[in-house]
């Protein structure tokens, strides 16, 4: 992995979901806090472009980025949507993807065992994957728009992960 300067942060694949369905400027009908977040993972993007920060995510991820909303709702594949999200996941100077292995596995089943019997909503398996990837490659913090798995910041189950919405430090100007 690139050595960069600040932060290690884990981005969840609601996070690349809310990005690439980016909605248009032009739309009258714009849901303002979609675009916010499009305007904040751009800016983390750009973050890590400048190497303030190191962001990781899962090889999972690829897999659970498949489509784009709109792509659902005309119920048709667009040709360069795959070509979009590649351009972002596979540039090693914007994403770090880390491998799903032994030890992320390991770690993932015992998160999804010791949150079964919690107090809060249980983490799922595929959510585990992401919050052990994080802990195994040493993220300080999970980036995520789960309300579920941001009720799991702070508890002894994540260890000392820090989980919430994505936020950059210098909000962005455009």
């Amino acid at each position: 992995m690139p050595n960069k300067q600040g932060t290690i942060t884990y981005l969840d694949t609601c996070v690349f979901l809310d990005f690439f369905n980016k909605p248009s400027e032009s739309d009258s009908t714009i849901n303002q806090e979609a675009y916010e977040r499009h305007i904040v993972v751009r800016a983390l993007l750009e973050e890590a472009e400048r190497n303030e920060r190191q962001i990781l995510t899962s090889m999972y991820t690829k897999i659970e980025v498949a489509y784009i909303e709109t792509e659902l709702s005309i119920q048709k594949l667009e040709s360069d949507t795959i070509e979009r999200f590649d351009s972002v996941l596979d540039n090693a100077s914007l994403i770090n993807l880390v491998n799903v292995t032994h030890t992320v596995a390991k770690k993932a089943r015992e998160i999804v065992r010791n949150t079964m019997v919690a107090p809060v909503k249980s983490i799922k398996p595929k959510d585990a994957i992401h919050v052990a990837s994080a802990l195994v490659y040493g993220a300080t913090e999970l980036f995520t728009y789960d309300e579920g798995l941001c009720k799991w910041d702070g508890k002894p189950a994540i260890d000392k992960l820090t989980i919430c919405h994505p936020y950059v430090q210098k909000k962005p100007l455009f």
